[in-house]
Order: structure tokens, then C-alpha cells, then sequence
């Protein structure tokens, strides 16, 4: 996974930099900061997600697996509060309408979802 990174970037030295943070610091109980970060982590494995790229998430498989259990972890410990979470996505005209029109049907989303939580004051 980190090598595909890399060679991803190779040309970005910003991006390298968040990489080797990553390959230094990554700790599997920290799955979902990381993922939810703006970093090239989330831009790669969302893309392979939306266009079924299965040789990527083949690569990310260690991860989405750490990613699946530290949610479950954080789900098991905060089951009983009740939270409003958004995520936001950039769409074209057409998905938004195809969106609309499907309103009170079945939606399937091929991406992970981050969560952005906002507390009532």
C-alpha cells in the first residue's frame, strides 16, 4: 500500500511527506483519524472505491480491515448516543438528479464515508 503511495506521488513532495508520517506513525486503533484526515489516504482509497479499482483495495485490504474494527470498536463503546453526522461530496448535475429522482428508493454510495460531527451548543 505505501509503495503504490509513493509512486502515486512521486512528483508531489508535500504528499511524500504525509506518506512517510504515515508509514512512521500509523497505529491500527487510530484508523478512522487517519482516514478521515485530507490527505492522500482518503483521496486514494475513495477513488478506487467509486471506480471499483480492486487491484488498489486489494493493497488498502490491511487497512480498510483496521479501519472496519476500530468502527466497530468505536460503535460498540458509544452505541447507546445517538449522533447526526454529514459528509459532504462533490457531484455532477446528473447524480444529483439521479439522486432526486430516486429519492424514495434504494442509494448505494461506493465510498467510505468520514464524518464530520456537529455538537448543538
Amino acid at each position: 500500500m505505501i509503495n503504490l503511495c509513493r509512486k502515486q506521488y512521486k512528483n508531489n513532495e508535500k504528499v511524500l511527506k504525509q506518506i512517510e508520517e504515515f508509514s512512521i506513525n500509523y497505529d491500527k486503533d487510530h484508523a478512522s483519524e487517519w482516514y478521515s484526515k485530507d490527505i492522500f489516504l482518503f483521496r486514494l482509497l475513495n477513488r478506487a472505491l467509486r471506480t471499483e479499482n480492486f487491484d488498489v483495495i486489494y493493497k488498502f485490504r490491511s487497512f480498510i480491515a483496521d479501519l472496519h474494527h476500530h468502527l466497530e470498536r468505536l460503535y460498540r463503546e458509544r452505541s447507546e448516543i445517538i449522533s447526526i453526522v454529514y459528509r459532504g461530496a462533490q457531484m455532477s448535475i446528473q447524480e444529483l438528479k439521479a439522486l432526486e429522482e430516486n429519492s424514495n428508493g434504494l442509494i448505494s454510495i461506493n465510498t467510505l464515508t468520514a464524518r464530520c460531527i456537529i455538537y448543538d451548543a
